[in-house]
């Protein structure tokens, strides 16, 4: 593990603004595209009292979502629709705003733990264009993804920056300064604290984020192991100061978890639970290593997706004939990475990957930091060709959600107009917007909700795959949140 800093570098600031510009040519083709499906009833305005009810209720008033105890997701909607209105591009701005912070912080978290800078914003890029990542600020009501990615992240380094300053306190105690020691102990446990409450805020967002929170005592596990030299030959005293902090951490962890898991089932019906799947797990894990998916369009995202492939297995052999078993920090990542894809136990969707996805590319990272010059810079020349990949790719999965796509239609419409979805509070402004594009295509009310396949054969029909001309219905050519 290399010498890092817990501090923030100028090198940071540079990676902010190289993942806002590459985020920026990840959402140009869609920066303007109008909302979509939930964005029509979750990016509003809310009462205050609506506001309130998302503590002792389901996170949506209007009980059309997923049920849920999540009020910060709530109040991050109402938030975002008081700073941007009706504005989409603002609002996609803002994402990627926050998908840039987010992959900073896991580029400086990478390297306190031994990874190397640029191999590091390689893998974070890779994040970034990955197809999966592409609903996180192309449909805007997806974009809370990103904001409980930014509570784990900022969780997990507070969670090291306590471990480090309890750690600092034995040199304080071995040189008698007592009082100092005291401080330290303290300030560092509060820390901790503070990382837990982070984790729990998380929680508040969306429940899945306790796939990844649960990763945060091995992270902090592992990283006590490798910066503080613990080993077989450590004294038991040392070891024991050592793994007080843990023991304390994990156990307020589990302690907040379960008092949050006892409230939310006065609140949620768990009924669902019956649906849980191993064969959900099991996907989110293998497709977390593939950011340009597994359907191609083209000859050309053939070409990419092949040549991925192509490249895992020259890793693989790569590795066989070095003799590369399980280098630096790889194994961890791996082990992150299939805990954070339990996600898919209950609901196996292509949108629920960010966190896999970055332990995955981290767990790549570190094997290519492995290798010795000149080969590695031969395996980043082909990293920056994957990349260059996945954006064509996640430029090509964005246009799902073009106003004329049959998916965008199809979904709008029975948004609009199915009788089911009478209840939802949809502004006026964007309602009457909705309905103006809907009839461009014919869709002018709940009967003509039917015409959707007919619009979808004409456009097979009249080989429409990609955006053509106002009015014009095309059949996207990577549709659905559920298929890889």
């Amino acid at each position: 593990m290399r010498n890092s800093t817990l501090f923030v570098q100028r090198g940071h600031l540079f990676c902010f603004i190289l993942f806002f510009v590459l985020g920026m040519i990840l959402v140009w083709p869609s920066l303007h595209y109008p909302m979509v499906w939930d964005d029509l009833h979750l990016i509003r305005e809310y009462s205050p009292q609506e506001l309130r009810s998302t503590w002792s209720d389901n996170w949506d008033p209007s009980n059309t979502e997923t049920a849920g105890f999540r009020p910060l997701s709530t109040y991050f909607n109402g938030l975002r629709y008081a700073l941007f209105g009706e504005n989409v591009a603002l609002h996609r701005v803002f994402l990627i705003t926050l998908f840039a912070l987010f992959l900073t912080l896991m580029v400086w978290i990478a390297e306190i733990y031994g990874l190397s800078r640029d191999i590091g914003i390689l893998a974070m890029s890779l994040v970034y264009a990955s197809k999966y990542n592409s609903f996180h600020y192309v449909w805007i009501a997806d974009g809370i993804h990103l904001f409980q990615a930014l509570f784990f992240a900022v969780s997990l380094l507070a969670l090291l920056q306590g471990l480090r300053t309890i750690n600092s306190s034995q040199r304080e105690k071995g040189q008698q300064n007592s009082n100092h020691y005291t401080k330290l102990v303290w300030k560092g446990l509060l820390i901790l604290l503070f990382s837990i409450a982070l984790a729990g805020l998380g929680l508040l967002v969306r429940e899945d984020s306790l796939n990844f929170v649960l990763t945060l005592p091995l992270l902090g596990a592992y990283y006590s192991r490798n910066h503080f030299s613990l080993s077989a030959k450590t004294s038991y005293t040392a070891l024991r100061n050592s793994l007080l902090p843990h023991l304390f951490y994990s156990f307020t962890l589990v302690s907040m978890i379960a008092a949050w898991w006892t409230y939310r089932a006065t609140i949620v019906d768990e009924s669902t639970l019956s649906t849980l799947t191993i064969s959900g797990w099991i996907q989110h894990f293998h497709l977390s290593f593939l950011p340009h998916g597994l359907t191609s369009f083209d000859l050309l995202s053939k070409g990419f997706i092949v040549g991925w492939f192509c490249f895992l297995l020259f890793l693989s052999i790569y590795a066989v004939i070095k003799k590369i078993y399980w280098p630096g920090s790889m194994l961890f990542w791996l082990i992150c990475t299939f805990v954070a894809a339990s996600s898919g136990i209950v609901a196996a969707r292509n949108n629920l990957l960010l966190i896999p996805i970055t332990f995955a590319m981290l767990a790549l990272g570190a094997f290519i930091d492995s290798i010795k010059q000149p080969d590695q810079t031969l395996i980043r020349y082909a990293l920056v060709a994957s990349l260059l990949g996945a954006i064509y790719i996640s430029w090509t999965a964005s246009q799902t959600y073009h106003p004329f796509s049959i998916e965008t239609i199809a979904v709008n419409s029975r948004t609009i107009y199915a009788p089911e979805s009478s209840s939802l509070a949809i502004p006026d402004e964007r309602r009457l917007a909705i309905q103006a594009q809907l009839a461009l295509v014919g869709i002018n009310g709940p009967a003509d909700i039917e015409r959707i396949p007919e619009l979808a054969e004409a456009a097979i029909k009249a080989g429409r795959y990609t955006p053509a001309g106002i009015g014009e219905p095309f059949v996207s050519r990577l549709p659905s949140l559920y298929v890889p």
